[in-house]
């Protein structure tokens, strides 16, 4: 069965403790409201403390979603939709440069 995969890469200005504090409860509704959307994982990238020898390539982006819709039309819907719109813009007020986003389709032939 395929889906469809949605990562997000952000350079936020904010502390990480704010930003997840502030947006705790917007992903919370995203997850309830957004009809397709099977998984959304938010996070901060702690640099260099993964483990012992840890190669830091994040570029700089400190923080990062995934989500992960049951169609294409899935992902549209989780974009335009109003928790997604207002987390957004809450994230963009934050940023320091454009995020990055890739979209792609999961179990397709390669």
């Amino acid at each position: 069965m395929t889906s469809v995969v949605h990562m997000v890469f952000f350079d936020l200005g904010a502390p990480p403790h704010t930003v997840l504090a502030e947006t705790a409860a917007m992903v919370t509704r995203i997850r309830r409201e957004v009809p397709g959307l099977l998984e959304l994982h938010f996070g901060n990238h702690e640099g260099g403390k993964m483990y012992d020898g840890y190669v830091d390539r994040s570029n700089g982006f400190n923080f990062a979603l995934v989500s992960r819709h049951a169609t294409a039309q899935d992902l549209a819907v989780y974009t335009a939709h109003p928790a997604h719109v207002e987390f957004a813009n809450r994230l963009k007020s934050w940023a320091k440069r454009p995020a990055v986003a890739v979209d792609f389709v999961t179990g397709s032939k390669l």
